[in-house]
């Protein structure tokens, strides 16, 4: 078993290990590679921005907020907490839940409030602060245990892509049957389908989506059913507002209400992250002890707060950009330092 492990090893041997030191343009180019893998940063907001009817306005701020969200926290993970080759992002288990929400007349002020006061009963009650004793686990840790058995989690799985299927079908239904538009949506999504089955690696598969959007995009400019005069209008630099849904929105009375199923969605995200930090630390052999665990979901409850903060959801590990090291064999984590600045960027524009 040990030779096999050591030979699976070296097949797969990376290229740049977890503490290499790159140039400052491999930074740039690797980064921005890892950022069009993290196509959620881009899609879920929309998503999410249509499941609650917010104009086409407040649904560009909620991209620039994830946007952000997910550049600070992954900026937190990899240098300061965690210290592996992760990016972060909106989590599709807390975008699930505030789509089922939206459907019950919650709006997104008040499910932003019940993420926050569920990240704060992460942190200050079931938080997985170091125990005095090595066997004692947290709270939060025996949780975790529980929700990992396959029988709870693949069903929590299987429900949130069954959700995300409906979110589409709904938006595609509310656009109604307009040849123009049809025929553009059909161009953006068979170009991203033929890039993911025709390349394997490399550009055009891991910014497949992005790539498809914009040729999407060049086709609605040309038969003008998309006008560029709002974002000629508008300034370059926007900064991002704390608490932009204001106070006053917030209902009172369904906070408790959507409260236990944002925790148990908020239980979810560490979850699918410490199985990511596993993945990502045998790319390397890099051992994942239990203090460094507890130090990752810290960052993500951390990072969640920041992101919520700033009108976005609470945010994850990405399971994809582990698979875009294994492919590309680039896993030192400054990379992915390079890839939080670029994200940060990004939402500033």
């Amino acid at each position: 078993m040990a030779e096999k492990r050591s030979s699976l090893s070296k097949a797969g041997e990376l290229v740049y290990h977890f503490e290499d030191k790159l140039t400052l343009w491999e930074y740039f180019v690797y980064g921005f590679q890892q950022l069009l893998v993290m196509d959620s940063v881009f899609a879920l907001p929309v998503i999410l921005g249509h499941a609650f009817h917010l104009p086409a306005a407040q649904i560009a701020y909620l991209i620039q907020a994830t946007l952000i969200g997910a550049g600070v926290t992954t900026l937190l993970q990899s240098a300061v907490l965690l210290r592996l080759p992760v990016a972060q992002g909106i989590g599709a288990a807390a975008t699930v839940v505030a789509i089922s929400l939206a459907a019950l007349k919650f709006n997104l002020a008040t499910v932003s409030l019940a993420f926050v006061f569920s990240m704060l009963i992460i942190l200050f009650l079931l938080a997985p602060i170091i125990p005095s004793k090595e066997s004692r686990k947290s709270i939060l840790e025996v949780l975790l245990i529980l929700i990992k058995q396959p029988q709870v989690y693949g069903v929590l799985i299987t429900l949130i892509g069954i959700s995300l299927i409906g979110a589409a079908f709904s938006l595609i239904n509310a656009g109604g049957y307009k040849p123009l538009y049809n025929i553009g949506s059909l161009i953006t999504v068979t170009m991203i389908l033929a890039l993911i089955f025709i390349f394997r690696r490399g550009i055009l598969r891991f910014g497949a989506i992005l790539i498809g959007i914009l040729v999407g995009a060049i086709y609605s400019y040309a038969v003008h059913i998309m006008s560029t005069q709002e974002i000629i209008e508008a300034p370059l630099i926007a900064l991002p507002r704390i608490w932009p849904w204001g106070l006053e929105s917030i209902q009172w009375n369904l906070v408790s209400a959507g409260l236990v199923p944002i925790l148990i969605a908020s239980l979810m995200l560490p979850t699918e992250a410490i199985g990511v930090y596993y993945t990502v630390g045998a790319l390397d052999n890099v051992t994942i002890t239990d203090e460094r665990v507890r130090k990752g979901i810290l960052g993500e409850t951390l990072g969640s707060l920041v992101s919520l903060l700033f009108g976005s959801l609470s945010t994850t590990t990405y399971a994809q950009n582990v698979g875009a090291i294994a492919v590309t064999r680039v896993g030192a984590r400054r990379v992915f330092t390079a890839t939080g600045i670029l994200l940060i960027i990004l939402g500033l524009l």
